[in-house]
């Protein structure tokens, strides 16, 4: 007679719990894989914490969490895309993984001193991030409030959490238990948010339409004012008008009638005219260091091709970027 399987409650509980973390951050990696990537490698990292039984994969997983995070916290306002020098917040990681792989040595007794030394920096420089955008006028105008408790609020929470757990006199394992489920929970209120989004940008367009034609544009121009003038967004190398149209919280086609009608250009000339008058303004600035060749400034400015950078140049100055130079420093 076959017996039948007999799985502990809690087991069982914990399984499922760590299945839902996992289909979480694949249905936001599924349908917001831009906006969302580095919350839905939160979650399936901690979907592994919570149901994998192989260390290394766990342990490796443990220390993806907040680096992970830490992006998506970035990501509110931008979108964080892939480059080689994103790989160092996930160093750690890396060489934990790398030195199981190679048995350089057994490194499971460090294991809960390292993954702490990495959160606190981690959730730290999140919260600074978090506090910065909710400060800022637009976000506050765009985002919903109840997100931006959320995401503040929950995260001050798990910090303190954390810092408390090491107090209680209970067998180290059980409080990470506790520590992760309470992450998870957070986390799993953000993916809510996520999927049926945070911004009210479709309500606050229409709420300006209403107000009439002059009060929109006006209200856009000051949002684009604070993008390029404030933030400097154009010194991202491959901005796009839909970047840029999110980071405004309306339509892309909405901005690109704004600038074509009241601006008399379109988006490539606008960012590429501040790009200019960046790096004219890095030319004559005297904190620029003197050895910077005409194309490291161009970089700073956002362009990504000399080709393109000295041909607008021209376009709008009259002259090349060199002669402009010479002629500074006659």
């Amino acid at each position: 007679m076959v017996q039948p399987l007999e799985i502990p409650l809690g087991q069982l509980l914990t399984f499922g719990y760590g299945c839902c973390l996992c289909f979480a951050g694949l249905l936001v990696l599924i349908r917001q894989f831009r906006q969302g990537l580095w919350l839905a490698v939160g979650l399936l990292a901690l979907g592994l914490v919570t149901i994998e039984s192989d260390l290394l994969l766990r342990e490796v997983a443990t220390l993806v969490i907040w680096p992970a995070f830490y992006l998506y916290t970035r990501q509110s306002l931008q979108i964080v895309r892939w480059y080689p020098l994103l790989a160092l917040h996930f160093l750690v990681p890396i060489i934990w993984g790398a030195a199981h792989w190679l048995e350089i040595v057994s490194l499971e007794r460090w294991l809960a001193a390292v993954a702490f030394l990495q959160l606190i920096p981690y959730i730290l420089l999140s919260l600074v991030e978090l506090y910065r955008q909710f400060r800022s006028r637009i976000f506050q105008q765009a985002v919903q409030p109840a997100y931006a408790s959320w995401a503040f609020f929950g995260l001050l929470m798990i910090f303190a959490l954390r810092l408390l757990l090491p107090l209680i006199p209970v067998d180290y394992q059980v409080l990470m238990s506790v520590f992760y489920g309470g992450t998870g929970m957070y986390l799993l209120g953000l993916f809510s948010f996520s999927i049926h989004g945070p911004f009210r940008r479709e309500s606050w367009t229409l709420h300006l339409e209403k107000e009439g034609a002059s009060n929109f544009e006006e209200e856009l121009q000051r949002r684009l004012n604070v993008l390029l003038q404030q933030e400097k967004v154009f010194v991202i190398p491959d901005l796009t008008l839909q970047e840029l149209s999110n980071k405004m919280h309306i339509k892309s086609a909405a901005l690109s009638g704004f600038f074509s009608t009241s601006l008399g250009r379109n988006f490539n000339e606008v960012i590429n005219e501040h790009r200019v008058e960046e790096v004219k303004r890095l030319m004559r600035d005297p904190n620029t260091d003197p050895k910077a060749t005409l194309m490291e400034l161009a970089y700073k400015a956002g362009f990504n091709s000399k080709a393109t950078f000295n041909r607008i140049f021209k376009e709008m100055t009259g002259m090349t970027p060199k002669a402009f130079k010479t002629q500074l420093t006659e």
